[in-house]
């Protein structure tokens, strides 16, 4: 009978330890994941706090940039009639046939054989466009690119809503 006492004290002692291991384990994975999370929150909340002082500081830019856009549209439209008063109208300052051509060729689409082959003397020599129309000619793709560049921003912030 002795034995049974002693066997059944060594397991009830047996499932005890076990027991209180198996407790200790549990707490310590419970406070590390608690730990990880608690880090895990922290750096969530600095990457928020920094995410929102970046977008700030876009904004301010944005700001920045739109409220002078006024100004800079005055400016360049000021800058293009200036220009013109200093281009000289003298037909030794005419573009060159060659010049010409290849101004032409990069204002079409691409095609085989849009202008006959000239001799380097007739690439030379001046032709009939002047560098005031140079000019003018630069100035208006310089308007249509600006008013296609706000056309495609139009439509981007209209699809970002």
């Amino acid at each position: 009978m002795k034995l049974y006492v002693y066997a059944g004290i060594f397991f009830a002692l047996l499932a005890f330890v076990y027991w209180s291991t198996e407790r200790s384990y549990q707490l310590g994975v419970q406070e590390t994941t608690a730990k990880y999370e608690t880090d895990l929150r922290v750096a969530q909340n600095e990457a928020i706090i920094a995410q929102n002082e970046h977008q700030k500081a876009i904004n301010a830019v944005t700001q920045l940039w739109l409220n002078k856009k006024p100004e800079i549209e005055v400016k360049y439209e000021r800058i293009e009639k200036e220009i013109i008063k200093y281009i000289n109208n003298d037909e030794s300052c005419n573009l060159t046939y060659g010049a010409a051509i290849l101004l032409n060729s990069s204002a079409q689409p691409m095609q085989d054989n849009i202008n006959p082959a000239l001799t380097d003397g007739q690439k030379s020599a001046p032709s009939l466009v002047t560098q005031l129309e140079t000019v003018e000619t630069c100035i208006k793709w310089a308007e249509q690119y600006n008013e296609l560049a706000n056309q495609l921003d139009t439509l981007i912030d209209i699809r970002s809503d």
